[in-house]
């Protein structure tokens, strides 16, 4: 199916997400139904379906949800920053199967450094990819 074709059911499937606040953790249940509908709709791709998710304001397993896109799997990928490492495995294809992982580990860190996960993950989509690290004496 086109995203065009299911632009109706997704809203409704985000709809269903929500509670009053708009901050209603996604069960499980709602989880599996949002992954089968990312595998069958053409053009629903990883970032298109995390920043749905995170403009509105989904949360799985209280996590809060951020967008996982090329740019910060690149970030990832190249294994810059120490508190990031775990995540170096992901690719965008299979980015979906850990994303539940990614905000768990975003969420973490963002704690330890005294700030929210929207502003790290902003920092890593602007400047993660462009921070050199040289060596330390």
């Amino acid at each position: 199916m086109n995203i065009f074709y299911a632009i109706e059911a997704i809203e409704v499937e985000l709809e269903s997400t929500r509670n009053g606040d708009h901050r209603q953790s996604v069960v499980t249940s709602n989880l599996n139904h949002l992954l089968a509908m990312f595998d069958r709709t053409n053009g629903l791709g990883l970032a298109t379906l995390t920043k749905l998710l995170y403009f509105n304001r989904v949360t799985f397993e209280g996590y809060p949800c951020l967008i996982l896109d090329s740019r910060i799997i690149s970030v990832l990928q190249e294994g810059t920053f120490a508190e990031l490492q775990s995540l170096r495995h992901i690719r965008y294809r299979k980015g979906i199967e850990h994303y539940i992982q990614y905000l768990r580990i975003m969420s973490e860190i963002s704690e330890r450094f005294a700030t929210n996960t929207e502003n790290f993950e902003q920092f890593l989509f602007l400047f993660g990819g462009r921070l050199k690290v040289g060596k330390q004496d």
